[in-house]
């Protein structure tokens, strides 16, 4: 059997202080709060199904953000990566006017 996924330990003071910060954030988006506390308590030794009980996901969701941090480091999750789309938040886009049709009055 595979040894479980653990996240690798930081390489330094500031790659720590940049997973510990949104993991105690209180106003921060929950995406981020919830995947930088699922690599501290993975660095801590916790199993896959001890974390994913806390937010109350899914294993394999466990697995494959820990498996991104250890592949892609922080840049990936540096912002925690919501893959928001720019048209989210805010004002929706314009949308095109078509031409009004004109009418054939009949004599």
């Amino acid at each position: 059997m595979p040894e479980p996924p653990h996240a690798r330990p930081p390489m330094d003071a500031e790659g720590e202080r940049k997973i510990r910060k949104p993991a105690g954030a209180r106003h921060a988006p929950a995406g981020w709060i919830m995947r930088a506390q699922m690599i501290l308590f993975s660095r801590e030794g916790l199993r896959t199904s001890a974390i994913a009980a806390e937010p109350g996901c899914h294993m394999q969701t466990v697995r494959e953000r820990i498996e991104r941090f250890n592949a892609e480091g922080l840049p990936r999750t540096g912002r925690l990566n919501t893959r928001a789309h720019p048209w989210v938040r805010g004002r929706p886009p314009p949308q095109p006017r078509t031409p009004r049709r004109e009418f054939v009055y009949l004599p």
